[in-house]
């Protein structure tokens, strides 16, 4: 496993950051906030596509995407709560946000990132 490996993953947060812009059209707080990420993704992801010298800002930003992601989960509904139970109805066309496990899904890639960057980042300091 190398650098490129961690670009692809950077590179697939970046995608879904871009996937999320789907149900939010327009200029909301949500598009600009999930073009951002996405812009940041796929920055770091070129750019560690053609150098390593970016795996210690990768890990941050993996990092901070756990803890924004656990916010978010946090802040939209009771911790490891199931909010939609078999009494519940949601109106036709609704959607929800954050209201279940799956938010977690998109972190595997970041906790991915931080398990090979520190290997990377140790193997590059032991070669200098």
């Amino acid at each position: 496993m190398n650098h490129r490996t961690v670009a692809a993953l950077a590179a697939a947060g970046g995608a879904a950051h871009l996937l999320m812009l789907l149900p939010h059209p327009g200029f909301s707080p949500h598009s600009v906030l999930f073009t951002a990420m996405s812009l940041a993704c796929l920055t770091c992801a070129a750019h560690l596509w053609r150098s390593n010298e970016g795996l210690g800002l990768a890990a941050l930003m993996a990092a901070a995407m756990i803890v924004l992601h656990l916010g978010h989960l946090f802040a939209v509904t009771a911790p490891f709560e199931a909010t939609v139970t078999h009494h519940t109805v949601i109106p036709v066309g609704g959607h929800t946000h954050g209201d279940s496990l799956a938010v977690l899904v998109p972190l595997i890639p970041e906790f991915a990132v931080l398990a090979l960057t520190g290997p990377l980042l140790r193997r590059r300091t032991e070669l200098n």
